[in-house]
């Protein structure tokens, strides 16, 4: 049983201590107790994730942060030549909620999020349906990025209130 088993140590020391606990974890239980979760991440291969003494969700880090809202987001930056960005990405059907995230000029960073089922039969990912609207309407495309989530994303979205 392991308790913040890195806190205070230099980077060198963390990732001895990580592939310690890794070689242990071949052949023995280690149970890791933290918050700092990109230490779970590069650590563990099961994630118990508690709130108020509840298990709120028990997984693979893969499979949890498949569960959450923006783990196949697609972020773009792209020129819509004046034209609602909202609107042109709703339309296609995989798409959930459009969320504009800043505007520099006639550049429009976006983040797009999928619907679940619908990302989840499809394989998870928007960007071929969002570079055909992109193509489809002319604009100029400086970014097109697949989000991934976090643990901590998975620990927010589960636990807050």
């Amino acid at each position: 049983i392991l308790d913040e088993p890195t806190i205070g140590l230099d980077p060198h020391q963390i990732r001895s201590v990580r592939e310690l606990i890794r070689d242990l974890g071949k052949h023995h239980t280690i149970l890791l107790s933290t918050h700092i979760l990109s230490e779970v991440e590069a650590t563990c291969n099961r994630v118990l994730i508690l709130n108020h003494g509840k298990i709120e969700a028990s997984d693979t880090p893969a499979n949890l942060t498949r569960m959450v809202r923006g783990g196949g987001a697609v972020l773009l930056e792209v020129n819509p030549n004046g034209t609602p960005l909202k609107e042109a990405f709703g339309s296609v059907p995989d798409v959930e909620e459009v969320e504009i995230l800043s505007e520099n000029g006639p550049w429009v960073t976006a983040k797009v999020f999928g619907k679940s089922a619908a990302l989840a039969a499809s394989g998870g990912d928007l960007r071929d349906a969002l570079y055909g609207v992109v193509r489809e309407r002319g604009w100029a495309l400086r970014e097109m990025t697949r989000t991934r989530a976090t643990l901590e994303d998975v620990f927010v979205e589960l636990t807050q209130d």
